[in-house]
């Protein structure tokens, strides 16, 4: 059995472990409007200090291909998107400078 298809089943017992209904039309995608938000919102370091967090960087966007792929643990988050009650996944990923949470909107 090759690698690409371990993996791929290995997503799918993690997600419905964590009741995460995704199916074959299922794809990641990344628009301008959430690097937009995210640098107006979370970009800044004196203001992520303040709130005991890291501000976002180029460097972390780099990460989200590795953080989809071959994330340390994944689960649904009990809250859902303000206005369109989307459902949030949380991905997380241990490296060698931190640990990452990324959060996508299904």
């Amino acid at each position: 059995m090759g690698r690409g298809l371990l993996e791929a089943r290995r997503k799918a017992k993690d997600f419905s472990e964590q009741g995460i209904d995704v199916d074959e039309t299922w794809v990641h995608s990344f628009e301008t409007y959430a690097v937009s938000h995210n640098q107006k919102h979370h970009g800044n370091e004196k203001t992520e200090a303040a709130r005991y967090q890291i501000a976002i960087t180029p460097k972390d966007y780099a990460r989200i291909p590795s953080i989809l792929e071959s994330y340390d643990k994944v689960s649904l988050s009990p809250n859902k998107t303000k206005g369109t009650e989307n459902e949030i996944i949380i991905y997380e990923k241990a490296f060698d400078d931190g640990y990452v949470y990324y959060l996508e909107e299904k």
